[in-house]
């Protein structure tokens, strides 16, 4: 092409300026010039045009990008700002003073925060967040709303270490079964005791433990509940069956002995005169012993004399909290009530006196929740309580069952202790549960002719324990319980007509051990 261009300029050159060829040559250059000039910008503009291109696609990616980021900022932020306004609705015009003070301050260093957002946002927690002390658990606290994720994740942890476990605790129980045939009973017992402390819910453990603790200690009421709960774990597991059909008749028997010595020794009580001054005295003393342990499973930590010259005196005692003075003035007013009131009425017993006893027993402690009905969600120890909106139409049925003709012909004893765990089960209130429920059981017991039952305060982990056996599904051994105490009651009682007030001994239990049989039946 070069050699072309070379030839016509040379051409070009070598013509005649006069000819007419030549106009016809230079035509033709600029034809060819112009073809250059168009093709060079033809492709320029195309190069050009391809990098806009490119340009705002990256643009439009990084905008999207952007738009999302921006989206869930403000999706997260609406829904925060939603949620804070909904529990700033719930909060008292205290909370949302101290809320006006503090959120200058928690905002002072976030730039992101939104005018809107500042004024919503709340660091100050709702009532149902709060710890909750209540009497009811196995310790001075209990479960808050807050922890119900922890609680189930611990739940199901325990589950999980129970699976994980199951292959050592087959193993113990085998050789604890080799050790039995062996004749090494201490050894074949360490096992049970540690193929139980490694699975509880193993329906072979429990079944073989139950008949180990049967053949050798000959304590058929535990060995029945052992096969009990055999049978909740695993309704199929025949051998517990089997075992439990041999054990039931026996412990039912051994059940009704207790309640017909109750009886005998009630009856017993009632041919003491009422002016007899040992009687007078004893139900006295009763009366603080009563307050005394009751006060003291709630972890109250006056003592006896203490609180006897708070009752007779209104006196406070030095380096004593006002809470624990409140506690004792207000069971005594509650105690006050139920026997001026409530004994003596012939009329059954309503959801409204269930309310002022408990008025009563919380009112010098918190009188905004004394008489009212829990407005949020608790739970106790293991123990998870009905919904706040449930609890009434729960006490409505409760009443309804205490008061239908079936259970009116139970025996006092099992119809309060069973009226004294529906009650702990619903868990009405915030706090004083423990407290009115005992005092609801007594009424029921005192309607009956039985004088003031003491729950020990030696005994909180064996009354708790039993308690939990009756959320399991075992009630047994809480009506038990319950026999044991009023039992032990009413021998105190005949043993101080006699002897005197030294038969408050019989009080000074220890470690769970119930001594019921001061006064032979």
């Amino acid at each position: 092409m070069v050699e072309v261009c070379d030839q016509w300029v040379m051409a070009f050159i070598s013509q005649d300026y006069k000819s007419s060829k030549l106009f016809s040559s230079i035509g033709v250059g600029l034809l060819l010039v112009s073809f250059l000039i168009v093709l060079s910008a033809t492709l320029l503009l195309s190069c050009v045009t391809l990098q806009q291109k490119t340009s705002e696609l990256s643009l439009q990616a990084e905008r999207k990008s952007t738009t999302n980021n921006n989206a869930g900022g403000v999706c997260s932020g609406l829904l925060l700002t939603t949620k804070t306004k909904i529990r700033s609705k719930k909060l008292n015009w205290r909370m949302l003073l101290l809320e006006s003070q503090l959120t200058p301050f928690l905002c002072e260093n976030s730039q992101t925060f939104s005018t809107s957002q500042k004024q919503s946002l709340n660091f100050i927690p709702e009532v149902k967040d709060t710890v909750v002390n209540d009497d009811i658990g196995a310790y001075p606290d209990s479960f808050s709303f807050s922890q119900e994720t922890e609680f189930h994740v611990s739940k199901k942890r325990e589950v999980l270490e129970t699976a994980e476990n199951e292959p050592e605790a087959k193993l113990s129980l085998n050789m604890a079964l080799r050790m039995k045939k062996c004749g090494k009973v201490e050894k074949a017992l360490k096992l049970y005791q540690h193929a139980m402390a490694l699975n509880l819910l193993h329906p072979d453990i429990l079944t073989y433990y139950g008949e180990f603790i049967e053949n050798q200690d000959k304590n058929v009421i535990e060995a029945d509940q052992l096969y009990k709960r055999a049978q909740t774990v695993c309704p199929e597991h025949s051998r517990a069956l089997a075992n439990r059909v041999r054990t039931l008749p026996v412990v039912k028997g051994l059940d009704q002995e207790q309640l017909n010595r109750i009886d005998r020794k009630r009856n017993q009580l009632f041919q003491v005169p009422d002016n007899d001054p040992s009687l007078k005295r004893m139900k006295k003393e009763a009366y603080f012993e009563h307050i005394h342990h009751t006060v003291a499973l709630e972890g109250n930590t006056m003592t006896l004399a203490e609180i006897r010259s708070i009752v007779e005196t209104r006196m406070a005692v030095p380096g004593k909290s006002i809470m624990e003075h409140n506690e004792i003035i207000g069971l005594e007013s509650a105690l006050k009530y139920i026997n001026n009131s409530l004994v003596t009425n012939l009329g059954t017993i309503t959801v409204d006196d269930i309310l002022e006893i408990h008025k009563r027993v919380l009112g010098h402690v918190d009188p905004v929740e004394a008489g009212t009905v829990r407005r949020s969600q608790v739970h106790v120890n293991k123990h998870v309580s009905p919904p706040p909106a449930e609890v009434l139409d729960l006490m409505e049925d409760m009443i309804d069952w205490l008061n239908s003709d079936k259970t009116l012909k139970l025996h006092p004893v099992k119809y309060a202790a069973l009226a004294h765990y529906k009650f702990v089960f619903i868990h009405p209130f915030m706090d004083g549960n423990g407290r009115t429920g005992r005092l609801f059981m007594n009424l029921i017991l005192m309607r009956a002719g039985y004088p003031l039952v003491i729950v020990r305060k030696q005994d909180h982990s064996l009354y708790y324990k039993c308690i939990q056996l009756a959320n399991e599904g075992d009630v047994g051994p809480f009506i038990r319980f319950m026999g044991d105490c009023t039992e032990r009651t009413l021998d105190v009682y005949l043993f101080a007509t006699k002897y005197g007030t030294a038969s408050f001994q019989a009080l000074e239990g220890h470690d769970g051990q119930i001594k019921s049989s001061i006064i032979k039946s």
